[in-house]
């Protein structure tokens, strides 16, 4: 069996009878070094120094390539790879070659994903600039409608969100008015069982007010200004390694899975189908091919891998990793018994990305946060009627609040966002990973009947058009599109409690805007969300195996094993194999090509769990329950003046001034009772003095308010 080594383009390099090449094939779960050949020593021929680009002659205007695409064949195996020269002389030239993911990494660093070759342009017809347009608003219409299916999504998302503080001529106090920068604004939202919305404002031209340092200023904008798509993140996998490398995905889970099909990116340009033509580019964040790659790995622990062999690229999990049952038993193959590396076990740790305004939390888990509540939660909150419990604490719009005591209306203060991270705090080292996709909170528009709106607060952007001012170009930030991810919801089926079909825009979970699980048309409830914690939440669905792995597993062993090439080169690194009975996932192996009777040096991680463990313990999703206590409320009149003037229907007014606790009148933020509270009845009193002022009289009246720790019956 001979050995060659050739150009993309054909012509074979001179190489000495016999010659071998020593590899590694590396796992890209556990490096992103990419597989890569040991140093090739090319002899000096007249042949090899045309191929290489007279490498060896210090005397050449033009400098050899950098990286050079090569074919390796070694009889039925053929590798695709990239070779890199190291040193040149007159007696020998060095280079090395890049195996399978290695091809790629040499790129993906450096490109940014609006620059990814091959990129579609759409446009939905028309000869002039003007039909154009009209026909892209109406595809676009027709998307947003879900009336066709398109690589995309359209839905209304807030790009800008200001408050303008006002005096009052009236009330000589201050108001304030919100100003808001919205991409793919809509003439209004109806609601009911035919789930439908409104138009796009940009279907027509209009004059919009933008708020820009400290004031008002109004601007004429042309139709389809304000209107923008978001990629599908399956769509933008086949456009990465199919269109840009020319490699073939084996399989895509976001246009697989019901629910990461509708997985989006979003980007904030305003102007992107004013050329009446849909550039896929303008959909894309402000990011390199390794960053929106990582961010996936970062988000839902996928790798990708390469077969250079079969051009194909196959998307797996760690969840699937290693769930998966070993297929192929190496214990035969074995030249020497195994050495077994026990390291120090780990912790996972994800750490959610809250740089946006609005994503805060006041303590980094969900476990610290309810632990201050002692559990005592409701899991959403509709406009129901209070009851005469008083407070209580909710999950609403993304956030949870706290209800105000004394009070009639549904008003309360959030008191902390959805975002938090995954921490256990075992007696373990971490792993952290950190993701870098943004955490987007929800904002509701001063217009009630208007659904939750994802909040994007980056600003916008301009592909094709510059902002005029009274006639004079006005410079504007070009606001870069960070990566944020988003599920397109459109009309969701049946919800757990109505039975009309919903129209909700989008979230980063899987509940709409009352917190309420979305659920598919055919009535089967969503399960997935892009938060950390809760069933729903990334580390429930996709990182628990790994972290299991991390805490009692992932020992290296070491094993010499007679495998042939062809063995070697078709095994797949994201199989488990199994030797002496025992599943073990491939680290690296170390191969001679080109050499029949080779003995092989491989790393292997173990994948079973070792004993003791308690996983129903160390990786519990925290349980909250319904209120169980409230406080009860008894006013203490004195004189008991108000409480008469009321119960006899004579008018009166009432005289704030400040209490002798400082509250004057202010609604109280005061959490729900503990157990620890009502076992000792610890009771709370808040005391009121005020004058009550009635046919001309002035009566000092002291109201004590006391909080009795009550159980719910």
């Amino acid at each position: 069996m001979s050995l060659k080594i050739k150009k993309a383009t054909g012509e074979i390099f001179d190489l000495p009878p016999d010659y071998v090449i020593e590899s590694e094939k590396n796992n890209p779960l556990f490096t992103n070094k990419g597989s890569q050949s040991v140093s090739i020593a090319f002899p000096n021929t007249d042949n090899n120094r045309k191929l290489l680009e007279h490498a060896n002659r210090l005397d050449i205007a033009i400098k050899p390539s950098k990286s050079i695409p090569v074919v390796v064949e070694s009889g039925p195996v053929h590798q695709s790879g990239i070779m890199i020269i190291n040193s040149a002389s007159d007696q020998t030239i060095s280079a090395n070659i890049g195996w399978d993911e290695s091809e790629m990494y040499a790129s993906m660093g450096t490109t940014q994903l609006r620059d990814l070759r091959n990129l579609p342009v759409f446009t939905a017809g028309g000869d002039d600039l003007d039909t154009r347009v009209d026909a892209m608003l109406t595809h676009l219409t027709a998307v947003m409608k879900e009336q066709i299916d398109a690589d995309y999504y359209i839905f209304p998302i807030i790009l800008k969100h200001d408050i303008e503080e006002k005096e009052s001529e009236e009330t000589s106090g201050k108001f304030t008015t919100d100003h808001y920068e919205i991409l793919n604004d809509f003439q209004y939202f109806k609601s009911g069982a035919n789930g439908d919305m409104g138009d796009l404002m940009g279907l027509t031209s209009r004059i919009i007010p933008r708020w820009i340092d400290s004031e008002v200023i109004l601007f004429d904008v042309p139709k389809g200004y304000g209107v923008s798509s978001f990629l599908k993140v399956g769509r933008l996998l086949e456009l990465i390694f199919e269109e840009h490398f020319g490699w073939k995905l084996a399989n895509n889970p976001f246009k697989e899975h019901r629910q990461l099909k509708r997985l989006v990116v979003l980007n904030n340009t305003m102007d992107t189908v004013l050329t009446g033509r849909l550039h896929y580019k303008d959909m894309m964040p402000d990011i390199t091919i390794k960053e929106f790659i990582d961010s996936l790995y970062n988000k839902f622990g996928m790798q990708y891998f390469v077969n250079s062999n079969t051009k194909t690229i196959e998307l797996m999990f760690w969840k699937d990793v290693l769930s998966a049952q070993s297929t192929v038993d190496f214990t035969k193959y074995k030249t020497a018994p195994v050495t077994i590396n026990y390291s120090q076990n780990k912790q996972l740790k994800l750490v959610a990305n809250r740089e946006i305004e609005g994503t805060e939390v006041p303590y980094n888990t969900f476990e610290e946060f309810l632990s201050e509540y002692d559990s005592q939660f409701k899991d959403y909150y509709r406009y129901e009627p209070l009851d005469s419990r008083h407070s209580s604490v909710f999950h609403y719009r993304r956030y949870y609040w706290i209800r105000n005591l004394d009070s009639q209306k549904m008003a309360g203060s959030k008191v902390s966002t959805d975002f938090f991270d995954w921490d256990k705090k075992s007696d373990l080292p971490y792993e952290e990973i950190k993701m870098t996709d943004l955490c987007l909170p929800l904002d509701r528009l001063y217009n009630d009947e208007v659904a939750l709106l994802l909040f994007y607060s980056i600003g916008y952007k301009h592909a094709y058009s510059d902002i005029s001012v009274s006639g004079e170009s006005f410079e504007e930030k070009q606001n870069k599109a960070k990566l944020a991810f988003a599920f397109g919801w459109g009309k969701t089926g049946i919800t757990n409690d109505t039975d009309a079909s919903t129209y909700f825009f989008a979230s980063q979970d899987n509940r709409d805007e009352n917190g309420r699980f979305i659920f598919d048309e055919n009535g089967e409830r969503y399960d997935l969300s892009l938060t950390c914690h809760r069933e729903d939440g990334l580390f429930n669905r996709f990182w628990k195996e790994y972290d299991a792995f991390l805490r009692h597993s992932a020992y290296g062993v070491d094993v010499k094993l007679k495998l042939s090439e062809t063995e070697i080169l078709r095994l797949k690194m994201f199989r488990a194999v199994s030797i002496d009975n025992q599943p073990l996932l491939p680290e690296q192996i170390k191969l001679k090509q080109n050499k029949s009777d080779a003995i092989s040096e491989c790393k292997f991680k173990t994948i079973r769990l070792y004993q003791p463990y308690d996983l129903k313990t160390e990786q519990s999703i925290v349980a909250y329950h319904p209120q169980i206590y409230y406080w009860r409320i008894e006013h203490d009149y004195q004189p008991d003046i108000e409480a008469w003037l009321f119960s006899q229907s004579i008018p009166y007014s009432i005289e704030d001034f400040p209490g002798t606790d400082g509250s004057n009148r202010q609604p109280l933020l005061w959490l729900p009772p503990t157990e620890t509270e009502f076992n000792n009845q610890q009771t709370r009193t808040s005391v009121y003095n005020y004058v009550v002022i009635y046919s001309g009289n002035r009566v000092p009246v002291t109201k004590t308010t006391t909080y009795y720790p009550t159980l719910i019956s």
